[in-house]
């Protein structure tokens, strides 16, 4: 089967930005990780493995997995069970019902055409008593309605599978295929049959700066500033995080 711009895109994407640094998105999943050292723990979503490695050491489990469409080999040979799957195939994931005491889904889903479809089968693989944590960017951020209502392009949000247009600063292509907002992740997720045990938020900022500088483009110190500063407010961040069970 030959596989669909959106997915070619974004295995692109992945594989020139892997998720190699543990900004404040994974530190504020972190938190919400349970001490299990006989979990099995997935990571759909795995990349290079970098991440599922940080979560597992805080649960303190080396039974770890992984699905992606890039990256892969690289998650095994850092000792992750991986598993090449295109997301956007609205395929069963390779593993039977019930599987995992431990799923993580971070920043996956807006990837995908058919969200549901992986929400389901993160419901399908976890046990009955396990938990998933999931990642998000938020659409209705702060800084989404600031950038909107002067015009630009929202930070999540791209009207291309090309360029990246309309931006407020030159950024890389998102690969964003669905848009949340905070009222739309917890209604997806309750209507799939989950309880939201825990829901928080995390900043992207950090994650933005990254990127500018594995482009190769220099921030200058005035809009670092204003990124570090825009990082302390504690409301409407640019990432939902949540922590669900059946």
């Amino acid at each position: 089967m030959s596989m669909t711009k959106p997915s070619a895109v974004n295995k692109k994407l992945s594989e020139e930005f892997p998720h190699d640094y543990i900004d404040d998105r994974i530190k504020t999943a972190i938190k919400l990780c349970e001490k299990n050292s006989n979990a099995k723990y997935l990571d759909v979503g795995c990349s290079n493995g970098r991440v599922a490695l940080e979560i597992a050491k805080t649960i303190g489990t080396n039974d770890i997995y992984g699905v992606d469409i890039a990256n892969v080999e690289d998650a095994k040979k850092r000792g992750l069970k991986a598993f090449n799957v295109d997301l956007n195939e609205d395929i069963k994931l390779p593993f039977e019902d019930k599987t995992f005491d431990v799923v993580t889904c971070f920043d996956t889903i807006e990837h995908v055409y058919n969200t549901d479809h992986v929400v389901r089968e993160i419901k399908r693989i976890l046990k009955d008593n396990g938990y998933a944590i999931i990642i998000v960017p938020r659409t209705d951020s702060l800084i989404n309605i600031i950038l909107l209502t002067l015009g630009y392009q929202m930070m999540t949000a791209d009207c291309s599978l090309e360029k990246s247009y309309g931006h407020f600063s030159e950024n890389r292509l998102s690969g964003h295929m669905a848009h949340f907002t905070k009222k739309a992740i917890k209604d997806m997720i309750i209507h799939n049959g989950f309880k939201i045990k825990k829901y928080t938020e995390a900043s992207t900022m950090g994650a933005f700066l990254g990127d500018q500088e594995a482009l190769g483009h220099k921030v200058n110190p005035i809009k670092k500033l204003m990124v570090k500063t825009y990082q302390l407010l504690p409301f409407k961040k640019e990432a939902c995080v949540l922590k669900i069970t059946k």
